[in-house]
């Protein structure tokens, strides 16, 4: 059906203009004189022989105006028990119970005091019993709480301070203008970065390159294709991007979402990963919904995996795969890529950490670091079978798992919001022995408008070698005084 333009109305529609000179000319009365009638002096008001039709205002004027005011009489019911001011009579304690003979001066004993309680009905003999004479409390007679829905024990993170390395690592600060990245991955050397655009430092390189992408926050990065020469990004809208190291246009790839649709599962949003040098053109992902999804041709179709596997969180990096159920309990691993799964059952402490609200998974080997802001951080070192908990792990944000040489080593930031710190924790993940490797902070903006948390790590990733931290404060590599750049 076409579309009609509005039409502007006619010289007739048009309401004229008010104009106080021209009336007055014409003898028509301004606005105010339209308003307010004339009242002739002999005139009674409309309503004037009407009486209240509301009984509680019966007021009986004096019909003459100029009477004392004392002489005017009054027809308000105040009561029978109504005393004017004046003729009130003087109060007396005595007559609501108190003897003013007695004075707080004469109390001057506790025995004296319980005898005139007494006296005057005031009775304190409960406060005399005997503690074998008051009722027992037993708390312990209670429901019990129901330990599957609750946990074991819902403890906190110790605060204990972890000692500090002999040869403290560097920290080096790659972005420019502290701009604020929120995804991060690294593949056999390539280290990508993303804000809105990309940060890409490839394999032996000193300089970073910013590669333009679509102007929109990016959540999550996977390097694909032979030699890592392309990422597939998620914006923060939902879109699923790719575009290549050496330029050309960027993609928009969609078939992820009507996979995700047609099954029913939500498609508010998509984390990736990529499976490794064995399969570069595959990633896997993971829906709101929790549900997985995968692609073996750099994004461009999507299938649906196993719909009993449902995700809380998943590794981002490294192999196997590894995910904590929705409901916290169970810990799933995937060699194939997602293909196939192996659970183990979650006990204490790990139990514990895995049911916090937002959890923190990473997995290298036989190497498992679970995480908690609130409920602190556990490692393994046999492949989930046992976890110890880690002390003084407190505040986590990003967690990390591999090997130091020939050790298993998981590797964890903790922030310290009261100094906008966050510090780069090595565990031993055979002990559970933690030792910070560095302190990043960064000097307070100038401008008291600017957010802070500038040194809160948001991802964190081991290459074997180097950890690469991304946050607020842009990309930062960590390493050793004799370790690569």
């Amino acid at each position: 059906m076409p579309t009609l333009p509005l039409t502007s109305p006619s010289e007739e529609d048009e309401l004229s203009t008010l104009d106080d000179e021209a009336d007055d000319e014409n003898g028509i009365a301004g606005d105010a004189d339209a308003l307010t009638p004339a009242l002739d002096d002999n005139t009674s008001p409309e309503f004037d022989d009407e009486s209240p039709t509301d009984p509680s205002f019966d007021f009986d004027f004096p019909s003459d105006a100029g009477a004392p005011a004392e002489d005017t009489p009054h027809g308000l019911p105040l009561g029978p028990d109504f005393v004017p001011a004046e003729d009130e009579p003087e109060s007396s304690d005595d007559a609501v119970g108190f003897d003013a003979a007695v004075e707080p001066a004469d109390l001057t004993s506790e025995s004296d005091a319980r005898e005139h309680d007494a006296a005057e009905g005031f009775d304190d003999g409960l406060a005399r019993l005997e503690e074998h004479e008051l009722p027992q409390l037993d708390g312990d007679e209670g429901t019990d709480l129901d330990e599957p829905s609750f946990g074991a024990h819902l403890e906190s993170a110790d605060e204990t301070a972890l000692p500090v390395a002999a040869e403290p690592w560097h920290v080096d600060f790659l972005a420019p203008d502290r701009e604020h990245c929120g995804a991060l991955t690294a593949e056999r050397g390539v280290v990508v970065a993303g804000s809105s655009d990309l940060f890409w430092l490839d394999e032996g390189r000193e300089t970073v390159v910013r590669i333009g992408l679509d102007g929109t926050r990016i959540s999550s990065i996977a390097l694909v294709g032979e030699g890592q020469l392309s990422a597939l990004c998620v914006t923060a809208f939902g879109r699923l991007l790719r575009r290549a190291r050496s330029g050309g246009d960027v993609e928009r790839l969609v078939d992820w979402r009507r996979v995700a649709e047609a099954s029913g599962a939500s498609a508010e949003g998509l984390e990736l990963r990529a499976l490794g040098p064995t399969r570069p053109n595959s990633v896997l992902g993971r829906l709101t919904s929790g549900r997985l999804v995968r692609s073996d041709d750099m994004g461009t179709s999507f299938t649906m995996l196993e719909p009993a596997v449902t995700a809380l969180t998943m590794s981002s990096t490294s192999e196997p795969v590894a995910v904590i159920t929705r409901d916290g309990a169970r810990l799933g691993f995937s060699a194939n890529g997602g293909f196939h799964w192996e659970y183990l059952e979650l006990v204490s402490p790990a139990r514990e950490v895995a049911s916090g609200e937002t959890p923190l998974v990473a997995a290298k080997g036989g190497v498992v670091v679970l995480g908690d802001a609130e409920r602190g951080v556990v490692v393994s070192s046999d492949h989930g079978r046992t976890f110890r908990r880690v002390t003084g792990a407190t505040n986590v944000t990003a967690v990390s798992a591999g090997a130091d040489g020939e050790r298993p080593t998981a590797f964890v930031a903790l922030y310290r919001e009261t100094d906008d710190q966050s510090l780069l924790v090595e565990i031993d993940a055979a002990t559970g022995v933690a030792t910070t490797l560095a302190v990043m902070a960064l000097p307070a903006p100038e401008d008291p408008d600017v957010a802070l948390e500038l040194a809160r790590i948001e991802r964190l990733i081991w290459d074997g070698q180097r950890l690469w931290a991304a946050g607020a404060f842009g990309l930062a590599r960590i390493r050793r005084d004799d370790g690569p750049a």
